[in-house]
């Protein structure tokens, strides 16, 4: 069999949705705030959820905690071209990634219509199936979209039939090692060729408490609601919900095609334990054996490696063991590349003391957050360490738990030259699949961004004036909470490389806005003033794309005498601007800015007989419900006739605001031999 050829994989693109964090500049600022986004389980999820007498939750004594994300119910079907009935049926983990989708390929600085009959891969860890089992137990009606709606399997080929890739497209299940495991069979389809480009995720919602229950008897889960990674105090790990998307793409090919590079793959493998004294159990060899593998194949040295984002759960036996398999890889591998390992050079941490342990998504989560930490040149505190457990030795070794921020310098080789960041990150599933990836900061060669022209245009679109007027303060917001932070995420901030973007790397919808800045300063100027209804006259234009024929000839005539008014007022009425032309002087650079803010409308399981409360913490949901009462001598039936617009639903049985006796005592009043159809409005239901 033909061996692949290894290439250095480069990460152009990204999406993330964490607990508290819908962006990867949040997701940094939170990290570095030092903080923990773990509570206990939303009141909302489950307060009146039976299952068997037997195992009914409220026999339960154990508090649950999780890291958990706003607004899951919620998707922009509509934008998809999905209709509401789908949306219902369609577990939230495939809402969630289409966006995440997206936002990803944006990200990278694309329009989606570039990557149309390509060779795009799509590789999506998802390994809950809570929905399903939720309309399983809770819905009256079997509708056909239920067995697409329902399967992980669709949650990867959605995306590549949405989006019309024409690459792998696979979800894969490896508990919590599902994600590294993703990237690999992402890398090596790069290699072989049968993708030019691949987006790989996953996503992970916890809706259903059976699973909450069944780890907590399992022992599994902390009953302090605290990820103590490495801590003597280490009680369990803690569940949380989100998901993320990635791009990737040789580095060659991302180079060539001016990407904005958030950092290079320079290895990755997995294994299994094999048997070990239980199937949870993890095997420390195997654990060592892989990451000896991954370096040697990826010719990293050990004593260039500067951080270790573990896959650190909180667990009494299990950090131990992951430390003690580090430590005889790094061994080795000092062995191996004959090098002298020095004391604390390569910090330890784990993003889960921050957000938990989002399970599928877990390895995705250390990526991302390792990537974050060399764009900043910082490794970040990892919290909820005061005393090491005792199990863990780190005397004579390279390792130390990152339990403060430092400044990440770059190691030292053995030829004396520092080396680019280099991190590693582990991702270890509970039935023994291992997996581990070794990343490297890019460094380009690129000069200054450069342009002849002093003024830009800066355009931005929507598929509804609601949602143009909600991009533009998000990106208003981050340009003020960013430009003037030299710690930023996005180190090219610069009214170029902002416009670059924006032209070149959004999809243009039907309504319009364009402004005309030479600096950020006027920018966010011209921004607000758009915000507050506000027009200025020569630097704002807005209009409703008619989809009118191409004038690239008058257009180009435009550009080149500099009547960039006429060609913004071209553009707002649907005229297509090849914005490549518009940039052909000059050099500029892609870079991460805010995507396209969804609009976020309810859908959920029609025909529960529960409760209903809402999930959406930042809306009113004060609203009538009509809760129609119908008997005859055997029975009587809740039936909630609002189903499209309620708000969460939860429970197994109605339990209504109005007490259900007072409701069977009114009916048992009537005469049982005539058809009753009575009506009670219940007003105002809080949450």
């Amino acid at each position: 069999m033909e061996e692949l050829k290894k290439k250095e994989i480069a990460i152009i693109g990204m999406s993330v949705d964490f607990p508290m964090s819908e962006s990867l500049d949040e997701l940094w600022k939170n990290i570095m705030s030092e903080r923990s986004f773990i509570k206990k389980i939303p009141s909302n999820r489950w307060s009146e959820y039976n299952v068997d007498s037997s195992e009914n939750i409220n026999s339960e004594k154990s508090e649950f905690f999780g890291g958990f994300v706003d607004d899951i119910d919620c998707f922009d079907a509509s934008f998809f071209n999905i209709s509401p009935r789908e949306a219902m049926f369609m577990d939230p983990q495939q809402r969630m990634s289409m966006q995440l989708a997206w936002k990803a390929i944006e990200d990278a600085g694309y329009k989606i219509n570039d990557l149309k009959k390509s060779k795009t891969g799509v590789f999506m860890a998802v390994c809950n199936t809570d929905y399903s089992e939720m309309i399983e137990r809770f819905s009256e009606k079997i509708d056909a979209y239920i067995p697409t709606g329902t399967s992980n399997a669709i949650v990867s080929n959605r995306i590549s039939y949405w989006f019309d890739f024409n690459g792998p497209s696979m979800t894969i299940d490896a508990a919590c090692a599902s994600s590294l495991v993703a990237v690999q069979q992402a890398v090596r389809s790069i290699e072989s060729g049968d993708c030019q480009c691949a987006l790989v995720g996953g996503v992970n919602l916890c809706w259903s408490p059976r699973r909450f229950i069944a780890l907590s008897k399992s022992g599994m889960l902390s009953k302090t609601g605290v990820c103590s990674a490495f801590d003597e105090k280490a009680d369990g790990y803690t569940r949380a919900e989100g998901g993320a998307i990635i791009i990737l793409k040789s580095l060659d090919e991302a180079i060539k095609d001016n990407d904005h590079i958030y950092g290079v793959i320079k290895g990755i493998g997995t294994n299994h334990g094999g048997r070990t004294n239980s199937l949870t159990i993890t095997n420390a060899k195997a654990h060592s054996d892989l990451i000896a593998e991954v370096y040697k194949k990826a010719g990293v040295s050990p004593e260039t490696v500067g951080y270790i984002e573990t896959h650190g759960p909180g667990t009494q036996l299990g950090d131990p063991i992951e430390i003690h398999g580090l430590k005889k890889a790094f061994n080795q591998l000092a062995s191996y590349f004959d090098v002298d390992m020095e004391r604390e050079t390569c910090g330890l941490g784990s993003i889960k003391t921050n957000i938990g342990h989002m399970e599928s998504v877990a390895g995705l989560a250390g990526m991302i957050k390792v990537l974050a930490a060399m764009k900043n040149k910082i490794i970040p505190a990892t919290i909820n360490f005061e005393n090491v457990n005792p199990m863990i030795k780190l005397e004579d070794s390279p390792f130390y738990i990152a339990n403060k921020a430092r400044d990440w310098k770059r190691n030292i080789a053995r030829d004396g030259k520092s080396v680019p960041r280099r991190a590693g990150v582990s991702s270890f599933g509970f039935g023994g699949t291992n997996s581990h990836i070794v990343l490297e900061e890019y460094i380009s060669n690129d000069s200054e961004c450069s342009s002849s022209r002093r003024n830009q245009l800066i355009p931005l679109s929507a598929k509804s004036t609601n949602q143009l007027n909600k991009y533009a303060e998000v990106l208003m917001q981050y340009l003020k909470n960013n430009y003037f932070d030299r710690n930023s995420i996005e180190n090219d901030l610069n009214i170029n490389n902002i416009a670059y973007t924006l032209q070149l790397g959004r999809e243009e919808m039907e309504k319009r806005a364009i402004f005309l800045a030479d600096s950020i300063e006027e920018f966010i100027s011209v921004l607000e003033a758009f915000c507050k209804g506000r027009y200025v006259k020569d630097k704002i234009w807005i209009g409703e794309s008619k989809k009118l024929n191409n004038l690239n000839d008058n257009i180009l005539e435009l550009i080149e005498n500099t009547e960039l008014d006429k060609v913004a007022q071209y553009w707002v009425q649907g005229f297509d601007i090849d914005w490549k032309d518009f940039n052909n002087k000059g050099i500029c650079k892609k870079i991460s800015l805010p995507t396209y803010v969804f609009a976020k409308e309810h859908y959920w399981i029609p025909g529960m007989k529960i409760e209903i409360t809402c999930n959406n913490q930042k809306e009113d949901s004060q609203y009538e419900e009509i809760i129609k009462v119908e008997s005859n001598s055997a029975s009587i039936r809740l039936r909630n006739l609002n189903e499209i617009n309620n708000n969460f639903y939860q429970g197994v049985k109605a339990k209504p605001i109005i007490k259900l006796e007072a409701i069977i005592k009114k009916v048992q009043s009537v005469n049982k031999k005539e058809k009753i159809k009575s009506s009670i409005k219940k007003k105002k239901i809080y949450h």
